[in-house]
């Protein structure tokens, strides 16, 4: 009796285990190709510099481990950033990390500005702050200006609230990060001229 149940569960071991299949999760597969994608990409761009492949791969995780937020990217690659000696942190961000940021601070500009204004409201507005600044207005003359331009497609409380409210979220951006909305300005001009060519 006892050797016939020892026979049977051994046939349910052997059953159980024989006809299990492997098989791998679409969403983990993705992950680890960012991740192997990225880490290649990194250890290739940064192969002469004095940057440690381990910490390269370190940062490659933990940038795709946080995919799904640019912020707190960004936050992981401040962080290596100013863990680098100064002579690795000039290399990383004149081969990486200044584009990379660039980008990031463009896209942050480009979402804040195209949340409240199109593409060519935004031109007008360029053009008309150009001649006014060349003009020697004031800043109230220059916001004036703005509002009066953007009255002629949407009404007058609208044009306020929505220069009012570009004006502070480009303020609170230029505070957190400064410098960099002087480099998309340039950036963004670039862009617009070559965009309606």
């Amino acid at each position: 009796m006892t050797i016939l149940i020892v026979a049977l569960f051994a046939s349910i071991v052997v059953l159980c285990h024989g006809g299990t299949v492997e098989t791998s999760h679409p969403a983990s597969d993705k992950i680890i190709g960012k991740y192997i994608e990225l880490s290649m990409n990194l250890t290739i761009l940064l192969a002469d510099t004095a940057i440690d492949e381990a910490k390269i791969h370190q940062l490659s995780k933990d940038m795709v481990s946080n995919d799904y937020d640019e912020d707190k990217v960004q936050r992981v690659l401040d962080k290596f950033m100013e863990s680098l000696p100064a002579d690795q942190k000039k290399d990383f961000g004149r081969l990486y990390f200044d584009k990379v940021k660039l980008d990031y601070i463009t896209s942050k500009v480009h979402r804040v500005l195209g949340f409240y204004l199109t593409r060519h409201q935004i031109q007008r507005l360029r053009d008309v702050l150009d001649k006014k600044f060349v003009e020697g207005a004031s800043r109230s003359q220059l916001v004036e200006a703005m509002v009066e331009e953007l009255t002629k497609d949407v009404k007058r409380e609208k044009a306020v609230k929505a220069i009012e409210q570009t004006m502070k979220d480009l303020k609170i951006f230029n505070r957190k990060n400064p410098g960099w909305v002087d480099k998309v300005e340039a950036l963004f001009s670039h862009v617009l001229v070559h965009d309606e060519m």
